[in-house]
């Protein structure tokens, strides 16, 4: 497992948090998430043989935040 950190943009409340934790969450290889609302910080846990960064933000995006 490794961890990363990804600055959302976008995120206003804990509802956009919910949506993003929702959507990744649910993708192969994702083993935990957590966001600060107020910074946007997204601390992920995952198993690089399963999912990339890549992968990642590209879900992000699809559902409407983008992550640096």
């Amino acid at each position: 497992m490794k961890s990363i950190n990804l600055k959302i943009c976008d995120i206003n409340n804990a509802e956009n948090s919910e949506d993003i934790k929702r959507v990744l969450g649910t993708s192969e290889g994702i083993e935990n998430i957590v966001i600060d609302d107020e910074t946007g910080i997204a601390e992920i846990l995952y198993a690089p043989e399963l999912i990339t960064v890549d992968d990642m933000k590209r879900t992000i995006y699809e559902i409407g935040y983008r992550a640096d």
